[in-house]
């Protein structure tokens, strides 16, 4: 059994993804990949203040090693998940106010909802980590937040899709 593809060429299970609900999942995917980098290099750490990293928004020696820096420097990779979650945020906030004040259904509403909540959460979640310095259970729970806040978006997607399917036919 292999994947079909539809005209567009995408499976048809990606069929009903819209714009913002690509968005959405591309910035959640980078920014867990991002939290990934945090993990691996101890870049939370390095700068345990919020909302500056030390006495700067953008911190001393960020891209100082150019371009590898995206991968390695501490500063550069604690800015950018910092960076990628505040554009994350925004986005939900966006999608989420606009959804609930035009969703057709309760389901479509109650999803924006919930991505609005997880989000919240986890904004929350990952200051915590930073001011408690990587304090083990806060920055195991933002962990679990990721992947919660990556189920919220899929089923958002998915109420979506529903509601277009049931109003197609």
């Amino acid at each position: 059994m292999g994947v079909t593809a539809c005209g567009s060429g995408l499976s048809p299970a990606l069929k009903h993804i819209g714009l913002p609900g690509g968005v959405l999942l591309v910035g959640v995917y980078t920014l867990i990949l991002s939290g990934g980098f945090m993990a691996g290099t101890d870049a939370g750490f390095a700068y345990p203040t919020w909302p500056l990293m030390g006495e700067t928004f953008v911190p001393a020696g960020y891209y100082a090693q150019g371009w590898q820096a995206t991968f390695e420097g501490v500063a550069t990779i604690h800015f950018n998940h910092r960076m990628l979650a505040y554009a994350v945020t925004l986005l939900v906030i966006f999608f989420s106010v606009q959804t609930i004040r035009t969703g057709d259904s309760a389901r479509v509403r109650r999803s924006a909802m919930l991505m609005l909540g997880v989000i919240t959460g986890q904004l929350l979640l990952g200051i915590g980590t930073v001011m408690t310095q990587v304090a083990i259970p806060v920055a195991a729970t933002h962990q679990v937040g990721a992947v919660l806040l990556l189920t919220a978006v899929l089923y958002w997607i998915h109420a979506q899709s529903d509601q277009k399917l049931v109003t197609s036919n």
